[in-house]
């Protein structure tokens, strides 16, 4: 446990009048130079994040095109921006982020400007985690060593790779961040610091800040109830203040509530999609991390498809959105019901990965952009958040055993639900970082205690140790990286690059995504229909022809070769005779439907055969009927061919 002072213990939040190791420190002088290092640490702060923010802006691509979930966030606030403040359905994700987001447009922003509001509360995350820090090493120790575990809390929330990160996305972790540490610093401040019971005020600041935090995390809908029960039960409210609060937290999601009631006609307190993320992270295919099985992988048609296949499979195509979210739970359950070993594996899985994740992203993995050259000024905050989470809730534990749940009730609030979900849902970073809050004050007081205690301290120093090992562990036995996350990874890159037009950046993704499947006919036509696009012929037949034999003899991969050697616009990639011998084989193959004919036609034109080139595309324009687009553009081959000329493609703009 945390141990007491060397000194006999004061009242609850009181400190000794004097630092043993720092003769002549009272606390006010202890606090003025906590602040100024406070702001030491500001200036890091708010330096190291220009940085990140100049090279992401610059050219990282996951960036300048936000993706999955961040793509539904910032399209969607563009329309709440333009008017449209009710949607045809309730909220399916965190709706204070969609107004975070909204805002900044309305006001004429982009992504750069979203990026400093939320670089902004990342300053303001870090003055809250270093006051929390600071309050709980005053309850264990000398005023000295309360000023430097305060530096050291917000020092690791200043080197925390996954904050650093997230001021540029468009994803709810800086406003989580910001909200939850802001709330741990009003609740442990009733005690820590005024020593006395909630005012009014403070009683009513709680309730803000809880309504926001479940506005910005959805499953904090549970502090609802209970930090009013907390501010009750811990004698740091009663009845008056827990009324606030619990009022106060009511009012402010209820935008939200009445929102989802003029969409929808259903009560929906903040979102509607709890049951079918239950049942992405508790199906057939569950690994603990999320799989999308059972609707449209696209996130922007996902919720109206799970309400649509809910109503097929209920039989009542008058389902609202309740009982569709309590059918994707009941399919869940009855995974669990049906298959109990496989489910205690996966939340196994997801329980490892919540203490240990460090790689594995649903919608961005910074360590691969940073690995990439996107990103690499992210060394600037080295710090993974499974390093401290072992240190982190053994301080809670001794916490709780030392002063009881008056005093770590408020931690072990904002630090539970992130985990629990992660544990009963499925492991994302997005849904552990609200964790952190609590964790890295949490984290710094063992840290320092361990620095302090050295030898005595051995359960701290334990736990320290912890989080390294695990690191290491998965890397030995290769846990957290996966194939699959770096094909998800190299395809959204390669898109991202090429929403922008950087189509050679992007090659680059579409060649590794094909070196780590290159069986994978898709991955191939991928990387082939670019260099095509790009004009590089020559290569993408040697894509083509180096492909496997698995992929090579497909129809698809036969008939674009057989093409490309009959038409490119390259000499040196056309072969005639060649590609007559494929289509050849194409037709004999799979018979002489139109588009075959004129893959034939085109290679008998360019093999020197137009007779024959023009009785093929006749016999296929015959085949199509009036109007149709392929008939327009045989039609005009065959003026080609006729006039003893074969086709050659059109030279690619971007040759």
């Amino acid at each position: 446990m945390v141990p007491a002072r060397s000194s006999a213990p004061s009242a609850a939040g009181a400190a000794p009048a004097r630092d043993a190791r720092l003769p002549g420190v009272d606390p006010a002088a202890a606090l003025r130079r906590f602040h100024r290092g406070l702001l030491l640490l500001l200036a890091l702060a708010a330096a190291s994040q220009v940085l990140i923010a100049s090279e992401a802006f610059s050219g990282n691509p996951m960036v300048l095109v936000p993706q999955v979930d961040a793509a539904v966030v910032w399209s969607h606030a563009g329309e709440i921006a333009g008017g449209a403040l009710v949607d045809d359905a309730p909220f399916e994700t965190a709706p204070l982020m969609l107004w975070w987001a909204a805002l900044v447009r309305a006001l004429g922003g982009g992504l750069g400007a979203l990026a400093a509001a939320q670089t902004l509360l990342h300053l303001l995350t870090l003055v809250f985690i270093g006051r929390l820090s600071r309050r709980l090493a005053s309850s264990v120790g000398s005023p000295g060593f309360a000023t430097w575990v305060g530096w050291l809390g917000a020092g690791l929330f200043l080197a925390l790779d996954e904050p650093a990160a997230a001021t540029s996305r468009v994803l709810a972790g800086s406003l989580q961040l910001a909200l939850t540490a802001g709330l741990l610093d009003a609740l442990t401040g009733i005690e820590w610091q005024t020593g006395r019971s909630a005012s009014p005020f403070r009683a009513g600041l709680i309730g803000v800040l809880t309504g926001l935090c479940c506005l910005a995390f959805p499953p904090y809908l549970v502090l609802l109830p209970l930090v009013p029960l907390w501010l009750f039960a811990s004698g740091v409210g009663g009845q008056r203040a827990a009324l606030i609060a619990a009022a106060l937290s009511l009012l402010t999601i209820a935008p939200a509530t009445v929102h989802n009631h003029r969409a929808s006609g259903e009560f929906i307190p903040i979102s509607s999609q709890a049951g079918l993320t239950f049942y992405h992270g508790n199906n057939p295919a569950a690994d603990g991390t999320l799989a999308a099985v059972g609707v449209v992988n696209s996130k922007e048609e996902q919720a109206l498809d799970s309400l649509l296949k809910a109503r097929a499979a209920l039989g009542d195509g008058e389902a609202g959105w309740n009982e569709a979210s309590r059918y994707w739970l009941g399919q869940g359950l009855e995974w669990w019901k049906n298959e109990p070993g496989q489910a205690l594996k996966v939340g196994a899985i997801k329980a490892w990965y919540t203490l240990t994740g460090r790689r594995y992203g649903d919608v961005y993995q910074p360590w691969m952009e940073r690995r990439d050259g996107v990103a690499t000024r992210l060394w600037l905050a080295p710090l993974s958040l499974a390093w401290v989470i072992p240190a982190g809730l053994w301080a809670l534990v001794a916490l709780a055993r030392r002063r009881g749940l008056r005093s770590a009730g408020p931690y072990l609030l904002i630090v539970a639900v992130p985990l629990m979900v992660c544990i009963v849902f499925w492991y994302t970073p997005r849904y552990r970082l609200p964790a952190s809050a609590g964790l890295l004050p949490l984290a710094a007081l063992a840290i320092g205690v361990a620095v302090r205690d050295r030898g005595r301290a051995w359960p701290a120093l334990v736990a320290l140790a912890a989080g390294a090992l695990f690191s290491g562990i998965n890397t030995a036995v290769g846990f957290d990286q996966h194939e699959l996350h770096e094909r998800r990874h190299a395809a959204r890159m390669a898109a991202a690059f090429g929403r922008l037009d950087r189509h050679d950046q992007g090659l680059r993704f579409l060649r590794q995504d094909l070196a780590l499947a290159p069986a994978d006919p898709e991955a191939t036509s991928r990387v082939v229909m670019l260099l095509l696009m790009l004009g590089r012929d020559a290569e993408a037949m040697e894509t083509l022809t180096g492909a496997p034999a698995s992929v090579r003899e497909l129809a698809g991969p036969r008939t674009l070769l057989a093409w490309t050697l009959a038409t490119s616009a390259d000499p040196a990639a056309r072969d005639g005779a060649r590609a007559l011998t494929l289509a050849q084989g194409l037709v004999g193959d799979l018979g002489a439907d139109p588009e075959r004919l004129d893959v034939r036609a085109a290679a008998r034109a360019r093999a020197g055969d137009f007779e024959g080139a023009v009785e093929d595309a006749e016999r296929a324009a015959s085949a199509l009927t009036e109007g149709d687009p392929l008939r327009t553009e045989i039609e005009a081959r065959l003026q080609l061919y006729r006039s003893g000329s074969p086709y050659t493609q059109p030279m690619s703009p971007e040759r």
